[in-house]
């Protein structure tokens, strides 16, 4: 039984990371539909609830900042 149970421990993830995930997936999800990445769109596609962690939030906060950081370098090269 430890064994099972270390495995399963392993291989789970934890609520803040599947949140995480999600948000990723989202993101992906709006830019291939061709519209803006906004928090609100994000937050509702990735189906968040309003108390979502600090950990999350910050997570969201960064890839809105990456997303955005790789647009404007895209556009300064054309």
């Amino acid at each position: 039984m430890p064994l099972t149970k270390a495995y399963l421990e392993s291989v789970t993830e934890s609520i803040e990371d599947y949140q995480i995930r999600r948000l990723k997936w989202a993101i992906a999800k709006i830019e291939e539909q061709g519209k803006e990445v906004k928090p609100w769109r994000v937050i509702r596609i990735a189906g968040l609830r309003e108390d979502y962690s600090d950990k999350v939030k910050a997570a969201l906060e960064d890839e809105l900042y990456r997303q955005s950081t790789a647009i404007a370098a895209i556009n300064s090269l054309q």
